[in-house]
């Protein structure tokens, strides 16, 4: 019997990187126009090798149901993917009912060039996931937008190990906006920004963030704020150990500007642990408002503030008033449904540095406050008129503090002075460390136009002072006839070694003293009243 002769099979196999179950792809090549993902069409994959570009106010991705997965690995060939937009967003997932998900993979590049946000969700039923992945505006203008990525309305915005960078003026890096909205950092995350007057991170109305250890915002652009914080509390243990911000003030120019680490408003709460505020273009480390700093901010003016900072440093180098930006009126939305549609930003100065700063807002009653507590804090004023720390202004507000505990305020510059409090401030310092060889340790002043409230009290307990050079220990100005700045010191010690102890002029001051001595070279100076020729310092 014969054997059938043998056939030999040669079979050429391709392997395809597995997508999502049932995902239609999308791609390869070059699309020019709208990736939508819907009911409709269900859930889709970008594969490697795909562009997807877009022009005017059209966004490259929109997704209203179902998840759009955008995987460099995906398909036939693998390999970069990149997302292309002008005025309208790049990762669009826009629902308040139907899941609409992206899941964006390491390789992806997400890029627009004018006024559309690099990721936006928006609606409490949509989210983007989002790792490994560069997202950058290269856009210039203030018109509003350009941002980096955005949760606006209830949505959620999750990202990991990602690159996010903007160069528009007035922009925000990242946000989170509206009841329900959450930002989520994770892993290590660069997240820089070049415009003036532009923010780092932006919560807004309720909206939350979760920042792991470590992160770092470098803010390049001048008047600019590391993080915002407005009618938004956040979970005590929200923002990571060891957030440093970065004010170099090396990218845009505005109006020789200084820059703000921090600034809390309309009812806004946090916690920072390890917080290190530095750079060139420093003018203001931490800064919480009674209410609102707006005129426009009545709606938020009945509203204390209060941010608690522990084993900080904080070092302040810019001479001059500090920016920072904000949304033009409460409850207003940082990003909308269409980029072009996205509403510019408004912006608040305050004129003197200051490490932290609690003051009441443009828009305040006598039932708001705002406070800032310090732990183990190391605060640096190097910056010419600057203060230490400061509580107050004149203006109506309930109390406005600045606690220090187990912390050291060094003041250096020509002028500036350790601790300042004004009309409504309160300065307290416990087992602290004071040194000043500026102006002053202590300043104390009460304006003529007084809008009601208490007189400024600084209160130090087991706490030394101590002044060199002209630096004077107290200096107390008051020009008021009804309020009395105050002076309370118990333990510890104030010495001025080259100056005058006390320096008073004009209305009352009451100094008292329990197991404390004041001592300085050539005693105390009083003056008769006359008009203070120092600039008011908020």
């Amino acid at each position: 019997m014969k054997r059938a002769p043998r056939v030999l099979l040669h079979v050429l196999c391709t392997t395809t990187a597995a997508m999502p179950l049932g995902a239609r792809a999308v791609g390869p090549g070059v699309i020019t126009g709208t990736v939508v993902n819907n009911a409709s069409t269900g859930d889709q994959t970008v594969v490697g090798g795909t562009t997807v570009t877009t022009s005017g106010i059209a966004p490259a991705t929109t997704v209203t149901a179902g998840t759009l997965t955008v995987d460099p690995s995906a398909g036939v060939t693998s390999g970069p993917i990149a997302i292309q937009s002008v005025n309208g967003h790049g990762l669009f997932a826009n629902s308040s009912s139907a899941a609409a998900n992206i899941q964006a993979l390491p390789g992806v590049t997400v890029s627009t060039s004018g006024s559309g946000t690099g990721a936006v969700a928006l609606g409490t039923a949509a989210s983007i996931d989002a790792r490994g992945v560069i997202i950058a505006n290269t856009g210039t203008g203030p018109d509003g937008g350009g941002y980096g990525a955005v949760a606006e309305g209830g949505g959620q915005i999750r990202l990991t190990d990602s690159n996010v960078s903007i160069t528009r003026t007035s922009a925000i890096a990242l946000g989170t906006s509206g009841a329900g909205s959450s930002l989520t950092l994770q892993g290590s995350n660069a997240i820089t920004s070049s415009g003036a007057r532009s923010a780092g991170i932006y919560a807004n109305n309720g909206g939350t963030m979760s920042l792991p250890a470590g992160t770092v915002l470098t803010m390049n652009g001048q008047g600019s704020t590391g993080i915002v914080l407005e009618a938004s509390p956040q979970a005590d243990s929200a923002i990571g150990n060891g957030l440093t911000i970065h004010l170099t003030g090396t990218g845009e120019a505005y109006s020789s500007a200084g820059s703000t680490g921090v600034a809390a408003f309309g009812g806004s709460t946090a916690t920072f642990r390890g917080l290190i505020v530095d750079g060139a273009n420093a003018s203001a480390g931490v800064i919480a408002y009674a209410g609102d700093p707006r005129s426009s901010g009545t709606a938020n003016a009945g509203t204390s503030s209060s941010v608690t900072l522990s084993d900080s440093t904080i070092t302040i180098s810019r001479a001059g008033s500090s920016t920072f930006a904000l949304t033009n009126s409460p409850g207003a939305t940082l990003v909308t449904a269409s980029g072009n549609g996205t509403p510019p930003l408004n912006y608040v100065t305050n004129s003197a540095p200051a490490g932290l700063r609690a003051s009441p807002g443009s828009s305040a009653t006598l039932q708001s406050r705002s406070t800032i507590n310090a732990i183990n804090t190391t605060i640096n004023m190097n910056a010419l008129n600057g203060f230490g720390v400061y509580a107050g202004a004149r203006a109506v507000s309930g109390l406005n503090s600045v606690n220090l505990t187990g912390s050291t305020v060094n003041a250096s510059a020509q002028g500036s002075s350790a601790l300042g409090a004004d009309q409504n401030g309160f300065v307290s310092a416990t087992n602290s460390t004071v040194a000043s060889t500026g102006a002053s340790a202590l300043y104390l002043i009460t304006g003529v136009n007084v809008a009601g409230g208490v007189g400024p009290t600084i209160a130090l307990t087991d706490t030394k002072v101590t002044t060199t050079g002209n630096a004077v220990g107290i200096n107390t100005q008051n020009f008021s006839n009804t309020l009395v700045n105050r002076v309370m010191v118990t333990g510890g010690e104030i010495t001025a070694a080259d100056a005058v102890a006390i320096s008073a002029r004009g209305g009352p001051t009451a100094i008292t003293t329990d197991r404390a001595s004041i001592s300085g070279a050539t005693g105390c100076s009083t003056r008769s009243p006359r008009p203070s020729r120092r600039r008011p310092p908020w």
